[in-house]
């Protein structure tokens, strides 16, 4: 699921595919520093660093960590939505759920 290029507070820092595709970037890059070393732990540097980008660039896309947390809150909570909504149509929602919960615990374990 693409990261809306629209940070959590509003306010548009930029608007094309570009911009999306660095967004989820840096959000895939800082979700893996978070899963390390916990969202207190990790710090702009670190996640600049897996991201493969400088410090500055991730300020572009995001005001603070706490605007990249939001964004992979968001990503997360509409991948969710988007499972449901697919699960109630193809039939048995409580075995889908349990399914994919499953398929998402085996994912991150």
């Amino acid at each position: 699921m693409p990261i809306s290029p629209v940070p959590p507070s509003g306010q548009p820092r930029t608007a094309s595919p570009r911009a999306a595709a660095r967004r989820a970037q840096i959000c895939a890059a800082a979700a893996d520093c978070f899963r390390r070393h916990g969202f207190h732990g990790t710090s702009i540097a670190q996640i600049s660093k897996a991201a493969g980008m400088s410090p500055g660039h991730i300020y572009h896309y995001f005001e603070n960590k706490d605007d990249v947390i939001a964004a992979i809150v968001e990503r997360d909570c509409e991948e969710v939505l988007d499972r449901i909504a697919e699960s109630k149509q193809e039939g048995d929602l409580l075995q889908k759920m349990l399914t994919a919960t499953e398929q998402a615990i085996a994912k991150h374990s």
